[in-house]
């Protein structure tokens, strides 16, 4: 099965959609909860990186890349929790300049000196949830690429985030989720998807029903990353996802 194309995903969009609802309530669960059996939930980390930024140290950090999967490299943990507690003491945040420079400071944080802009991304967006930030992922990429093609963007080429064949180009990257999210916007079963997940963590009277904390669209965001990337799984592996 191929999806060489956003109308082979489109076909299939309501699975991918459910798969997104899943997991923006099962990784959004409340702070006190632990998924997949060991993993503090998003809405720990908006804690941790908001009320609690000042007493951020190694141990949370360290738990911060496992849970987000980015321990594959060795990090001076110490000093990415002070990289942290720096990101959020910005007197102005503005994701398209902030997001790569604080990628390249953890890139020197970690042996291997690989690029960061992942992890510098999934950082941001629970530092500074009022800021529209997207979580850069090798398969939202590519979900973004057969967006953008669809739409006609980079003169009907496909979308270029990686400059020179190995640089991230996070600005293009943020671009073409926004363009994504203006479309999403103007889909019912998105909408409708965003309304009934506020409905769901209101109900619940916790981090994720706060908004002044947490405005609407950290969760329609969340719902977009999500979605991003099953679709982006799918062009991957040439197959569907199926539920566990």
């Amino acid at each position: 099965m191929g999806f060489e194309s956003y109308t082979a995903l489109r076909a299939h969009r309501s699975l991918f959609l459910s798969h997104a609802i899943a997991d923006v309530k099962k990784w959004c669960a409340p702070a006190g909860e632990i998924v997949e059996g060991r993993k503090p939930s998003d809405q720990h980390w908006l804690r941790k990186f908001g009320a609690e930024i000042q007493s951020v140290n190694g141990e949370d950090a360290r738990l911060f890349l496992i849970t987000f999967m980015l321990i594959r490299a060795s990090w001076s943990t110490e000093s990415v929790a002070t990289e942290i507690r720096s990101l959020a003491s910005l007197p102005e945040f503005a994701p398209t300049a902030d997001i790569p420079a604080f990628a390249r400071r953890l890139q020197a944080l970690n042996k291997r000196k690989a690029r960061q802009t992942s992890a510098a991304s999934k950082i941001a967006t629970f530092v500074h949830p009022s800021s529209e930030v997207y979580i850069w992922d090798a398969l939202a990429t590519k979900s973004a690429r057969l967006r953008a093609r669809e739409r006609g963007d980079e003169a009907g080429t496909d979308l270029d985030v990686y400059r020179n064949g190995k640089e991230h180009d996070y600005a293009a990257f943020h671009a073409a989720c926004a363009s994504a999210r203006e479309d999403e916007k103007q889909q019912p079963d998105f909408q409708q998807a965003v309304a009934d997940l506020l409905v769901y963590f209101a109900a619940q009277g916790c981090e994720m029903s706060n908004r002044n904390k947490v405005p609407d669209h950290f969760i329609e965001r969340r719902l977009l990353d999500k979605l991003m990337f099953w679709e982006g799984w799918a062009v991957d592996r040439g197959q569907l996802p199926t539920f566990v």
